[in-house]
């Protein structure tokens, strides 16, 4: 299954990240895409950490809250 990495957090400040710091979103549910909008508040972050569309952001938001 191939996957995207999305990003990395850094455990250490200055510390350079190590693969297992990596962030990967191999599967997801609309309950994720929810819960990050709810912390960001920005549905253009919040698709591009899925990969997908702003617009199915705003389907499955409008369908869940």
């Amino acid at each position: 299954m191939p996957v995207e990495i999305v990003g990395y957090e850094v455990v250490e400040a200055g510390s350079p990240p190590s693969f297992s710091s990596w962030v990967v979103h191999q599967n997801w549910t609309e309950n994720d895409i929810i819960e990050e909008y709810e912390k960001y508040k920005d549905k253009k972050k919040v698709a591009k950490i899925y990969g997908i569309t702003t617009q199915q952001v705003t389907e499955i938001l409008k369908r869940n809250v």
